[in-house]
This record gives C-alpha cells, structure tokens and sequence, in this order.
C-alpha cells in the first residue's frame, strides 16, 4: 500500500509540474511563436518563388517540317526565321489557336534575319500556328506550334 501511495504522489506531483509549466499564457506565447514561424516562412517561400524559366523555340520553314513543341503555360522567347522575305522595318506577329482566335498579337522588327518576340505567360495546351505578316497585312510565313 505504501509502494502504491507513493507512485500516486510522484504522478501527482508531475501532473502539477506539467499544469505549472502549461498556463494560458504560455500556451498562448507559444501559439503565438508558431504563428509568427509559419507566417515567416510562408513569407520566405512567396518572395523566393521565381517565375519558370522561358522556353526557347526557333522557328523554320521547311519541306516537311515537324512542328514544334512547347511546354504548356511557361514563358515562351520566339525566334522566327525570316530568310528569303522581303525586308520591312516592321512586321505584324500573330499567334492563333486551332479555330483561329488571335491569342497574341505584336509589331515586330527583323534582326539578322530573324524575328523576335516573346509570350510572358505562355499558351494552353492545344495547337497553335505563329503567323508573320508584311505592314499591309499580307501572309508571309505561317508556323505549327504545339503546346503539351
């Protein structure tokens, strides 16, 4: 009986120990302390978070071309080949979906026989076709481009 009753007190006394140290304030500090760690990294992670790196495509016209592929959603640098064209200060780019719909339109200039531009934030998946017109709107080259 006296083994029992002394096990009783040592429990006894831990559970006061514990009660002691667990009050509604310190509770709360350390809710508080955890708000403020999570809130810090979240923080952290937003500010770090960088866009996805662009992708590069290089357009050619040739006999029996593939088309290209690009990552849906991401970045996209356009280098459009415009050898054999007759030279403008300045062309119009437009990039159409399967039905048509313009879904990006520029004025762009030619550089070393090569046009330009660049969709910041990407396409849907889907098929699109990159077109380069003359100032007067006259068709000049039309590019396959399919997005995953």
């Amino acid at each position: 009986a006296a083994q029992l009753e002394r096990e009783d007190e040592a429990r006894k006394r831990l559970r006061t120990r514990i009660s002691a140290l667990l009050t509604v304030r310190r509770l709360g500090w350390l809710l508080a302390l955890g708000a403020v760690i999570v809130a810090g990294m979240s923080l952290r992670l937003w500010i770090n978070r960088q866009a996805p790196p662009s992708v590069a495509l290089i357009l050619e016209t040739s006999r029996g071309a593939e088309v290209r592929h690009a990552p849906a959603r991401r970045p996209l640098d356009l280098s459009l080949d415009t050898t054999a064209l007759p030279e403008y200060p300045v062309y119009l780019l437009e990039t159409v979906d399967a039905l048509g719909k313009v879904q990006a339109q520029f004025q762009v200039s030619a550089a070393e026989g090569r046009v330009r531009a660049s969709l910041p934030k990407g396409l849907a998946a889907g098929t699109y076709f990159i077109r380069l017109y003359s100032p007067s709107r006259e068709l000049l080259r039309e590019y396959g481009l399919a997005v995953d």
